[in-house]
This record gives structure tokens, sequence and C-alpha cells, in this order.
């Protein structure tokens, strides 16, 4: 992206009202795509810039070890010490953050590309919400997605349905 593009897309997000921008932010720090392609556009803006800070996020550690070692009286052991603790719990928080905020940009992107598997959209039959007149999924859980004449007719066929998972485990009560 250029920095045109950049400032392009943070316009428009800051455009949004703050329950459309709560919700695209909601659904990068989930690691989650969105259903629109104009949102989900969006959500990848706000996850690259995410992913800049939290690949550098663990740079807080020693620098915050490093003003507490110069401004307070402990020695540089216990400042040392300290800087490893603090860039190795960042280390492990800007990580999982990173993550999370690549996956929603790849599922984003897929969303932008047509190809996608994000909310709304249905993985079998490859449409969004609007397309389920022409074809929707079968009762069942993990069924395929079936044109609305093939369910009637195949149980007067006698084909037999596909049963839905077993649970594993006991149940909880």
């Amino acid at each position: 992206m250029t920095k045109q593009d950049v400032q392009r897309l943070n316009a428009r997000f800051s455009e949004l009202d703050r329950a459309q921008r709560r919700a695209i932010v909601r659904a990068v720090n989930r690691g989650e795509g969105m259903a629109r392609r104009r949102d989900a556009e969006l959500a990848v803006g706000v996850a690259r810039r995410q992913q800049r800070f939290w690949s550098r996020a663990w740079l807080l550690g020693p620098s915050i070890a490093l003003i507490q070692v110069l401004v307070t009286p402990i020695g540089w052991l216990e400042g040392a010490l300290l800087a490893a603790w603090g860039t190795l719990l960042l280390g492990m928080m800007a990580a999982w953050w990173w993550t999370r905020a690549r996956r929603a940009e790849l599922e984003n992107l897929q969303v932008i590309g047509g190809r996608g598997t994000a909310r709304g959209r249905d993985a079998a039959s490859g449409g969004s919400e609007a397309g389920t007149s022409a074809r929707r999924r079968s009762q069942l859980p993990g069924g395929p997605a079936v044109a609305p004449g093939e369910a009637d007719a195949g149980d007067d066929a006698g084909g037999a349905a596909p049963r839905p998972p077993r649970p594993r485990g006991r149940k909880r009560r």
C-alpha cells in the first residue's frame, strides 16, 4: 500500500460513526473477517496498523527498564532483570496480537478478492448472506449447501440424509 492509500483508508475510517469503527476494530482484534467488502478494506488498514505497532511493542520492556534505572535508585542488575522480564512479557503479548491482526488481514483480503469465507459467507456455495435465496444451507450443522428444491426431493427419493456429528466425551451438566 502506498502512503496515499493509507491516508485514504484512515480518512474513510475516521468518517465512520463510533459503532462502526468499534465493530471493525473488534473484528480485527478477534482475528475475524468482515462480511461487507467496504468494511473489509477498512479492516485491512486497521490490521496493518496494528501489525506495525505490535512488531515494535516488545521494545517497550527495555525502554521502561532503562528509564527506571536512570530515575529510581535501583541498580543495573535489577534493571537488566526488569528489562528481560518486560521484554519477555511484552514480546509474548505482541506475538499474540500480531498473529491475530495478521489473521484478520488475510481473511479480509479474501473478502476483498471475492474468495472469502468470513462471517456471513457460505464456504460451500461461495455466496454471501444476500444470495441465500438461491441456495440455502442444510438443516444439519456442517451440512452441504442445497438448492431449495433439492431438500424435499432427496427425502422423497429415500436417500439417506447426512447425520450430524456425534458429540465427543460426556455432556456437561
